[in-house]
């Protein structure tokens, strides 16, 4: 059986294509959301600098939080 990791659901109803696919995840779609906002927040910016790999993980550990949040 197949372990169901968190936010790996669809972040939207039928959308599966041709091939299957479920299109972006909702852990995908928080963390684009996640990195909209961090991406044009200065304080964030000032504090962190520029380096997209920290940028990339915040917004991922954010949506994470998000995820683990709904289940509440």
């Amino acid at each position: 059986m197949k372990e169901n990791k968190l936010g790996q659901e669809p972040a939207f109803a039928a959308c599966s294509d041709t091939y299957g696919n479920d299109g972006m995840s909702k852990r995908f779609y928080a963390a684009c959301a996640a990195m909209q906002g961090l991406s044009v927040n200065h304080l964030y910016a000032n504090t962190h600098g520029s380096d997209p790999k920290k940028l990339i993980k915040t917004a991922y550990e954010l949506a994470d939080e998000l995820l683990k949040q709904e289940d509440l």
